[in-house]
């Protein structure tokens, strides 16, 4: 499985370290792929997006296209988890 965690400002190493406690327990492999551009959400099964300011989280996404790709990421109604 690979999950995408948003990684552009807030607490997102936290959600990474998350993943990484879940795989071990769950003893089942989960790649952890962090966020950064458009270009990144190949072949995501799901995606985290952590708290954040949201005016910063928006100016970053603006660039390279990243939040039109979320945007159509939410609406085609893949797994994502956002929190607030």
């Amino acid at each position: 499985m690979k999950i995408g965690v948003l990684a552009l400002q807030g607490a997102f190493i936290e959600h990474v370290h998350a993943l990484q406690r879940l795989a071990s327990e769950i003893r089942h492999p989960i790649k952890i792929i962090l966020i950064h551009s458009a270009n990144d959400f190949e072949q995501l099964d799901a995606l985290i997006i952590p708290g954040g300011e949201s005016t910063t989280m928006m100016q970053l996404a603006s660039r390279d296209d990243l939040l039109d790709k979320l945007k159509l990421w939410i609406q085609s109604d893949q797994p994502t988890l956002v929190n607030p």
